[in-house]
Order: C-alpha cells, then sequence, then structure tokens
C-alpha cells in the first residue's frame, strides 16, 4: 500500500537534508518550515505503523529527528486513495459513495478553491464524521488511532 503522512521535526532541515532526503526510498515530498515538518510518502508496506516507522528511520538517517506527527482533522486533506487506505476499501469504492452511486447519500463535498470550484480531495474532519454516521466509529476511527499509537511510540 501508499502511504502518506507528516512528520514533526526537531528542527527545519538544511538544503542538503533536503535534497537527500527527496533521494530516499521513503520520499520527502514536501518541507514546512514553521513548525518544522516533513511529508513523506511511504510504497510496498502493509500498514501505516510500517509506514510510519520507515518514515521515521529515513528522516532521523538524514540527520533531523522525528518529535512527532502532524494530524489536525480540520487541516488534513485527503484524495480518494488516501480514504482507501485509511478505511480499507478500494479507490473505486470510495469515489462511487462520495458521488452516491453507493451507500447512504450525502458524501461531503470536496474542498473548494479560492473561487469555488471543487479541488480532487476532501478535508478529513467532515470525512470521518460521515464515516462514523454510516459505517460506525471502528472504520471511521482507525486512522486517529494508528496516529495516536505512533505519538505513543514516538514519545518512548
Amino acid at each position: 500500500m501508499f502511504y502518506t503522512f507528516t512528520v514533526l521535526l526537531d528542527r527545519v532541515p538544511t538544503d542538503d537534508e533536503i535534497e537527500a532526503g527527496m533521494r530516499t526510498p521513503t520520499g520527502v515530498s514536501g518541507i514546512d518550515d514553521d513548525p518544522p515538518a516533513a511529508t513523506m510518502s511511504v510504497d510496498e508496506v502493509s500498514s501505516w505503523s510500517e509506514a510510519f516507522a520507515a518514515g521515521v528511520a529515513e528522516a532521523e538517517e538524514l540527520g533531523v529527528r522525528v518529535i512527532g506527527f502532524a494530524h489536525d482533522a480540520d487541516d488534513d486533506y485527503v484524495s480518494e486513495e488516501d480514504l482507501a487506505v485509511r478505511f480499507g476499501f478500494s479507490e473505486q469504492y470510495v469515489l462511487e459513495l462520495a458521488t452516491d452511486v453507493v451507500g447512504p447519500g450525502g458524501f461531503p463535498p470536496r474542498a473548494t478553491s479560492g473561487d469555488d470550484s471543487p479541488l480532487g480531495y476532501w478535508r478529513w474532519g467532515p470525512v470521518r464524521e460521515w464515516f462514523r454516521e454510516h459505517f460506525g466509529s471502528e472504520v471511521a476511527d482507525r486512522f486517529d488511532r494508528e496516529i495516536d499509537a505512533a505519538q505513543v511510540v514516538k514519545a518512548r
């Protein structure tokens, strides 16, 4: 499976560290300065915990220390692929849910740009709440529990 997530760092990486990170198997796809963070993509692992472990190991090999995982349900954006991974469904099924082809209907709308045109992703918070209402908390909260577990493991 393919996973994308953001790790919080102890400092902003240097230009050389950023360049090296973009060549790693995990791959750093973005750096934020405030707070220091790196968006990472991990492929060919079977769970979030494996993805987090690979991402942390690679970030720390570059010389920066991972101090946590960034996760804000209100600011987190997700694609069909992200939702499929988080809920354990196929991308096709997620797209069919989102377009009311299957399921109970009323899926949250996609995020919009400044001119109100729809973007290619959704806000995580409303989608998670929709899944909680229609599929139960076990499915809806799986990703958040894995993020919380990764925080606890990283804190040790």
